[in-house]
């Protein structure tokens, strides 16, 4: 395994998609395969990653680790996690050259911390744009970021025929998410499967069972994270609120509308661009109101970033995937 470029990114799963432009441009730059150092919640995609991928099982196996990654002499570290653990690891592998990604200004981290808001960024470029400046490389933008093992669409397309569907012959909504701010309302999930031409696969991880009247297949808790990226893969489309699975959606390259709701694109989480991305966020005075969508609350009592016209946003969002339906 080649070591000269070793790039740390422990979480989270759209975080550690948002490095692949710059994983394939370190690529392209050098002309082999960087070290990506992750953490063991997502060996899943380690197969699906343009890196050669290191898992750390556990924290006390830093030591360890950095000696594994010294013993192949890297020539630099980017350290892309602003972690005490990240920033240790790339301390002791101690490369000739060592850069570190800053996430925000002392003062812009003290107006989150407050929760001052609206949050306003001095620098708003996306995150995945950052990473690659940080490892000193034009970011590569390809229509899949992903890498396919040989086998893997063969055991899709057993999957697929297992749970009765039809490759590109369905929309899957992820309308979950990891914060209560980001998580769809029922009646945008309603109106969306409404107004689809195709039938609807709901698919995420959760106990809660939407309040939807129309006709859906429900699909949640369904999928490991080592199946997924081939059920989205053969999606016509894919419609997700601010999340993980959103941006593995973009890496996938199926067409994607994704939907920000207390979060903001502005905030650099966007997905990676593409062509075939539609991002809806409107501009509200007070948003974002958090980071990560972690309000359950609306700090002025109304909540209008979740006031969407259910039957606009659907409208909207057809018009643009109906061009690869």
């Amino acid at each position: 395994m080649s070591g000269e470029h070793i790039v740390i990114r422990f979480s989270a799963m759209g975080d550690i998609l948002l490095t692949l432009p710059a994983l394939l441009g370190l690529q392209q730059k050098h002309g082999q395969k960087p070290i990506l150092v992750t953490g063991s919640k997502w060996q899943a995609l380690k197969p699906f990653l343009p890196a050669n991928v290191k898992i750390l099982q556990k924290k006390t196996d830093l030591l360890f680790m950095a000696k594994e990654l010294k013993r192949n002499k890297p020539k630099s570290v980017f350290e892309l996690q602003g972690k005490i653990i990240s920033l240790a690891l790339a301390s002791m592998i101690a490369a000739p050259q060592t850069e570190i990604y800053k996430k925000r200004n002392l003062k812009e981290q003290f107006q989150a911390i407050s929760k001052r808001f609206p949050i306003k960024l001095s620098d708003p470029r996306p995150v995945w744009k950052k990473y690659a400046e940080v490892c000193g490389v034009e970011p590569l933008c390809p229509e899949k970021l992903l890498v396919f093992p040989e086998d893997y669409e063969e055991q899709t397309y057993k999957l697929l025929e297992k749970c009765h569907l039809e490759p590109n012959k369905y929309i899957l909504i992820h309308p979950f998410a990891s914060k209560p701010g980001k998580v769809l309302p029922d009646s945008l999930v309603e109106s969306l499967i409404e107004r689809s031409p195709l039938p609807v696969v709901i698919m995420g991880v959760s106990d809660l069972e939407p309040k939807i009247k129309a006709d859906y297949l429900d699909f949640r808790n369904s999928f490991s994270l080592n199946e997924l990226p081939g059920i989205m893969m053969n999606a016509a489309a894919v419609i997700s609120s601010d999340s993980g699975p959103m941006h593995l959606a973009r890496a996938v390259g199926v067409p994607l509308a994704a939907v920000f709701l207390q979060t903001d694109p502005a905030l650099g989480f966007s997905p990676v661009e593409s062509p075939n991305n539609l991002v809806l966020s409107e501009p509200l005075p007070c948003k974002p109101c958090s980071l990560h969508g972690g309000n359950s609350l609306c700090p002025l009592g109304h909540f209008d970033c979740r006031k969407v016209d259910e039957k606009a946003y659907a409208d909207k969002i057809f018009e643009f995937l109906d061009k690869f339906l």
